[in-house]
């Protein structure tokens, strides 16, 4: 009798904390761009502009770039650095350059947040072909729903600096810097809800 008890016990035991664990999982959070800019690196390549428009309780990006030569391929690099919405120092997250994104151009090749950053930006503006026209691109209204963020997205400050560049015959032609600061903060939570403020509007 003793021993049917206790695995009862040890059977409810496994029970709440698996059903704690999933709990904590299901969090939400929000993406907020505070600061968003743009350059062109050469005016010969390239125009471009990035503009924060306020919706609702968050911030949208709409940008454009007027690209003024063909080239065959394009390319792009990124360093992106975050740190505890407490403070603390910054932590480099990603230092790369991609010198050809036109493989992963309609395919599945991107992974995790990446991809589903790539599928927001597809649906919110119109991303270069390969090979890259003349013409203009450009992002409309583009913003991370937060149903959009998997689990495992902590809460964070960020900053990226890039760079997106021409790719001909596998010469680099250089066309716009780009930096990006904003935050990744919870909304809610089933245990902390009631202990934490929320952004209004943001449930």
């Amino acid at each position: 009798m003793v021993i049917v008890t206790v695995y009862r016990v040890l059977a409810y035991s496994t029970l709440i904390l698996a059903w704690v664990s999933q709990s904590y999982q299901k969090r939400n959070y929000y993406f907020a761009i505070e600061r968003c800019e743009v350059r062109s690196t050469d005016p010969l390549l390239c125009d471009v502009n990035c503009t924060l428009v306020q919706s609702g309780h968050h911030k949208t990006i709409t940008g454009y770039l007027n690209n003024f030569r063909t080239t065959e391929k394009f390319g792009a690099g990124a360093e992106i650095i975050a740190r505890s919405v407490n403070g603390g120092d910054y932590m480099t997250i990603l230092n790369q350059t991609f010198p050809d994104l036109c493989p992963f151009l309609g395919s599945k090749k991107l992974l995790g947040l990446a991809e589903i950053a790539f599928d927001a930006l597809k649906k919110n503006g119109k991303l270069p072909k390969c090979p890259v026209e003349k013409g203009v691109y450009y992002l409309k209204e583009y913003y991370l729903s937060p149903e959009l963020f998997p689990p495992y997205v902590p809460e964070a400050e960020f900053e990226i600096k890039g760079t997106f560049f021409g790719n001909e015959n596998g010469i680099i032609l250089p066309c716009v810097d780009w930096f990006l600061k904003g935050r990744v903060a919870l909304t809610r939570n089933q245990f902390w809800q009631n202990k934490k403020a929320q952004p209004a509007g943001l449930i």
